[in-house]
């Protein structure tokens, strides 16, 4: 919106001044609450790798105790056999 064009629809210059004043906080408002919404973005964007750096430590431990699993169950007759010989 601009001064001409609130002119030419026959307004007056203290109606303009008060339209314009207005207009000007709407515009700052408007501009914080995009400053907001990107910083919740960003946000977002670090919680959303926060969450898949989780899910990834979470696969390997799994992988982890399946592997634990298998080294005691072949650590597991050795040891009876050992204890046999002893």
């Amino acid at each position: 919106m601009n001064r001409d064009f609130l002119k030419e629809l026959g307004l007056e210059s203290d109606a303009i001044d008060k339209i314009m004043a207005e207009n000007g906080k709407d515009i700052e408002k408007a501009k914080g609450d995009a400053g907001k919404a990107k910083e919740l973005e960003a946000d977002n964007a670090s919680l959303k790798n926060d969450i898949a750096e989780r899910d990834r430590q979470l696969e390997e431990l799994k992988k982890s105790a399946g592997d634990n699993k298998q080294l005691k169950n072949q650590i597991a007759p050795v040891s009876r056999n050992l204890m046999r010989n002893v």
